[in-house]
């Protein structure tokens, strides 16, 4: 779908079912475990890998038959007239029908105490506040896509929101169809689903009957503590420092724990670390629906790369080898492989974040397939960070600034900053800490800073700038660029009349 090499998910989304599909607790569970597929698809491959290579961090070799090229040559491609854009707006959509389907289904449920027991009701409640959860993560999902920052237009605007669809009411009357809402009221019904989400789980959680390996991290299912995650990366985006903090730090004390420089490794090829707040599941017989996400940046041959890091982004980790090798990530994330570039060997620097997981491989073949990692501890460090700085709680950024360096850099003495430097030292470790996870280009959009690659990479790989697609390396983006927002897929746009096309489309 968005990307022929990196699929979505190979199962369907958005499939409702007939009127009388739920009719008891064991249907209700059965539908919720559809819920999770999908929460496993837009949390994992080409929904997350589009728009990292449309930003600063990588770019095309000229062996990758243009694969992704919509999101990495010169920003003038991206337009709304593409397939490329299709599954990113009605991948979600899809699954918010199902959301709403769903809670219209287990409402009256719950509200029948006489034919459900206690233990039937917390449990159709706890399933409930999934629904919500999800419900709000495909609004966040969309709204950080297709809107702009809340710090960069007026949020109370008209039109500068998303389509905001909490019933169940298909129909083919185009008329009725909804508009978009402002920024405001869409970051007002995420913050109402979340509420309503955690209130729900909570109940759960402390009704005795859950289970432990739901209360800890990998957790398959959704905790408190991945509300409270998907509650702080909200508070941040819309400038709510308090909130970001308070939540933040919730999830911090929680059971979680940042990975020793070996469970790092291991955690971005096993899909297993204690860091990990909420861990789609799946396994071998699923493994269909997992998506090849290493297959965005490396093909399966190992000898061919369809992107590779930019000079920008090995130089984050540092400008000598000594000091890149000092850090965990650098490690993980790049490998020194000789490419096949036109029958010649060229030596480059090749991003490996998602090696593989072996369980989900269907030969000997290694099918670059890894589960998603919606919410790790990492990123609620970094808010913590970027929060606190905003709220003139510096010594409370730079702890959590250093707390996160001196889990990743085997030698690290902890530094404190100040005013602009911090917010600097805070920035950069977000995006070396969460390159190719797909927030790049929110961050520069809300930041308000622009980019441009570089193909400097120095002594050792000097045959690279010519392995580079032209189109891909010579990529400019302002500070506001209105490319940072994607616009609203043209299918939409024809068959939807309320709808506005977002500026510079």
């Amino acid at each position: 779908m968005l990307l022929s090499s990196c699929s979505m998910n190979e199962e369907p989304i958005g499939t409702l079912r007939d009127e009388d599909a739920i009719e008891n607790v064991k249907d209700a569970l059965a539908f919720r475990n559809g819920l999770y597929v999908s929460l496993r698809s837009i949390s994992n491959g080409g929904y997350i890998t589009g728009q990292d290579l449309q930003a600063d961090n990588f770019v095309g070799m000229i062996t990758n038959g243009n694969r992704g090229g919509f999101w990495s040559n010169k920003a003038g491609i991206l337009s709304n007239d593409t397939q490329n854009l299709a599954g990113l707006w009605s991948g979600p959509y899809g699954a918010l029908a199902d959301c709403n389907y769903f809670l219209g289904k287990v409402e009256p449920m719950i509200a029948d105490t006489e034919k459900y027991s206690e233990d039937d009701i917390i449990e159709l409640k706890r399933f409930r506040g999934e629904a919500y959860f999800a419900r709000a993560y495909y609004f966040w999902y969309l709204a950080d896509r297709f809107c702009n920052s809340y710090n960069v237009v007026d949020p109370t605007a008209p039109n500068t929101g998303i389509p905001l669809v909490t019933k169940y009411a298909p129909t083919s009357e185009y008329s009725s169809y909804p508009g978009r809402s402002t920024l405001a009221e869409t970051f007002t019904q995420i913050e109402k689903d979340l509420n309503n989400a955690y209130s729900d789980i909570d109940e759960y959680m402390n009704s005795g009957n859950a289970k432990p390996s739901e209360l800890q991290e990998n957790a398959p299912y959704i905790s408190t503590y991945a509300v409270m995650a998907l509650q702080a990366r909200i508070a941040l985006l819309k400038g709510d420092w308090a909130t970001a903090i308070d939540k933040a730090e919730k999830v911090i004390a929680g059971p979680f724990a940042l990975c020793s420089q070996m469970e790092y490794f291991d955690m971005w090829t096993s899909d297993n670390g204690p860091e990990l707040i909420f861990l789609p599941y799946a396994n071998n017989a699923q493994r269909a629906a997992v998506a090849s996400v290493g297959e965005a940046f490396n093909q399966k041959d190992g000898q061919t790369s369809d992107y590779i890091p930019t000079a920008n982004a090995l130089d984050l980790y540092g400008n000598d080898i000594n000091e890149r090798y000092n850090d965990v990530r650098f490690e993980c994330f790049f490998e020194e492989r000789t490419l096949r570039v036109g029958g010649a060997g060229v030596t480059a620097l090749v991003f490996v974040k998602y090696p593989g997981n072996p369980i989900f491989n269907s030969g000997s073949t290694n099918d670059l397939k890894n589960l998603g990692k919606p919410f790790r501890l990492a990123e609620m460090y970094l808010i913590l960070a970027e929060a606190a700085a905003n709220a003139g709680e510096t010594a409370k950024a730079n702890n959590a600034l250093n707390d996160l360096r001196e889990a990743r850099l085997y030698e690290y003495t902890r530094t404190n900053y100040s005013g602009d430097e911090l917010m600097n030292q805070i920035r950069l470790e977000r995006n070396k800490e969460l390159i190719g996870e797909g927030f790049r280009v929110s961050d520069l959009r809300r930041w308000k800073l622009g980019f441009s690659r570089s193909d400097n990479y120095g002594l050792g790989y000097t045959a690279v700038p010519d392995a580079l697609v032209p189109a891909s390396i010579q990529v400019t983006y302002t500070a506001n660029d209105t490319k940072y927002v994607l616009p609203i897929p043209s299918h939409e746009m024809e068959t939807n009349p309320q709808i506005v096309q977002n500026p510079g489309y």
